[in-house]
């Protein structure tokens, strides 16, 4: 099975309008995936009942920010990738929103190609860091690695 088929991607924007345009560009790129659209305020308790496999974050102020932390606070989230939508380019916004968690951006008008390019590659990115997780609990559980300090024990 292709990893990269039937994820499940949620979309959070308090834009009624936006939510719309970012599933139809969306759904017309990814068919196979799922995409569910939530407010701001719906967020983290749609979030505590379902782990979505990536997170497309509409960012109208700097709110969306305080959203990403949020986020971030969930254990459970921390490896569920998250990706900016904005409408122009804010540099101070944009490196707040990586420096807190954000992994990766693209603009609300941008082509459907930039758009299919950054979630393929994000989630692609998703799957790459999962498969090593995985790989490094098979590694300490055959004691190949040491559990706390992660280095080789032979």
């Amino acid at each position: 099975m292709n990893k990269l088929k039937n994820n499940s991607i949620l979309v959070i924007s308090d834009n009624a309008d936006v939510g719309k345009d970012i599933v139809e560009k969306v759904k017309l790129l990814r068919e196979c995936d799922t995409i569910r659209v939530v407010s701001y305020i719906e967020s983290i308790s749609v979030l505590h009942t379902s782990q979505p496999s990536l997170i497309l974050l509409y960012c109208a102020n700097s709110y969306s920010i305080s959203i990403v932390n949020e986020i971030r606070k969930l254990k459970f989230l921390d490896k569920v990738p998250i990706i900016f939508i904005m409408d122009n380019f804010v540099e101070e916004l944009l490196l707040y929103a990586f420096d807190n968690g954000v992994d990766d951006f693209f603009f609300l008008h941008d082509p459907d190609s930039i758009v299919l390019i950054r979630i393929f590659l994000t989630l692609q990115k998703a799957v790459l860091y999962k498969k090593t997780d995985t790989d490094k609990e098979i590694l300490i559980s055959a004691g190949i690695i040491d559990k706390e300090d992660r280095k080789s024990v032979v």
